[in-house]
């Protein structure tokens, strides 16, 4: 089993944290066994309902780069991108997680997983899968550097309200050739805590994490509903390109489609500086 990062800073370094989310209980034939750390003081994002989003990526983050670290799927001199998510959760689910078994897989230059993740009564409460690709690190802090000052230097100022609760990145809707379309914004000062209740994360990019909260306020925009209202039973995001903090980005809804067993899917489209970044779909119980 590969040595798991053992100090504060090793783990800042790796995992962009200076505590990790999941332990490992057990490794065997590439079937790892995760438990979770529920402590809300660390974790801001444990203030949210058990099947949020925000909180299912957080789970699947945490547990993916820990499980690649102990299965040996990362060589020195490469890194991995997350390119798809897709997640289930199970009728009923209401709890936090407890427990996890994680099962990655490698390719020649792919990799993913399949998590299965538990109550403390042993419930299953969702199914997350991801998959991406690997690639040679040529500098790769280098490059961030300069693709996030050409898109700084490229774009224009938003400010965007951020509502009574200081958590809204969307300007207003307006309909354009027949889909709802904002303007947006992440802004450094309001990314992260303690300049947001529950984001945590490296403060590189707008990560994964505020790609969802910003799908479930689009959601709201074009359900009516208060975003904190809307019951997420599953979804699916994909990735293109990293998305900048502090420079504007258009949030578009590309489609909505009643679900057979009630409520809808809503795919949401993400683009920056005219190029698509990413798409977000969400399964919500309660929309029609």
């Amino acid at each position: 089993m590969a040595r798991l990062p053992d100090t504060p800073e090793a783990l800042k370094a790796a995992l962009g944290y200076e505590h990790n989310f999941v332990e490992v209980e057990s490794v065997d034939a590439g079937r790892i066994e995760l438990s979770f750390d529920l402590s809300p003081e660390r974790w801001p994002w444990l203030a949210l309902p058990p099947t949020h989003p925000v909180l299912i990526e957080k789970v699947q983050y945490f547990a993916a780069v820990t499980a690649s670290w102990v299965s040996d799927s990362m060589q020195p001199g490469t890194r991995s991108a997350l390119t798809r998510i897709t997640w289930d959760c199970s009728p009923g689910a209401g709890a936090y997680p407890r427990r996890a078994v994680s099962k990655p897989w490698q390719g020649e230059r792919s990799m993913g997983y399949e998590l299965r993740v538990y109550d403390a009564e042993d419930r299953e409460l969702y199914v997350i899968r991801g998959e991406g690709s690997s690639f040679e690190d040529r500098d790769f802090e280098a490059w961030r550097e300069k693709t996030r000052r050409e898109a700084r230097a490229a774009a224009k100022p938003l400010e965007i309200d951020p509502g009574p609760d200081g958590m809204n990145y969307l300007g207003p809707v307006r309909e354009v050739e027949g889909q709802l379309v904002a303007a947006a914004c992440v802004p450094s000062g309001r990314a992260f805590q303690p300049g947001h209740p529950f984001h945590t994360g490296t403060g590189d990019h707008v990560n994964a994490a505020h790609l969802f909260d910003c799908a479930l306020q689009m959601a709201g925009r074009a359900t009516g509903r208060a975003p904190a209202a809307l019951d997420c039973r599953g979804g699916e995001a994909r990735f293109q390109r990293f998305i900048e903090l502090d420079v504007p980005l258009e949030v578009r809804l590309l489609g909505r489609e009643t679900l057979a067993e009630g409520g809808a899917a809503l795919e949401i489209g993400f683009s920056q500086g005219g190029r698509d970044n990413a798409s977000v779909l969400l399964r919500l119980a309660d929309a029609s």
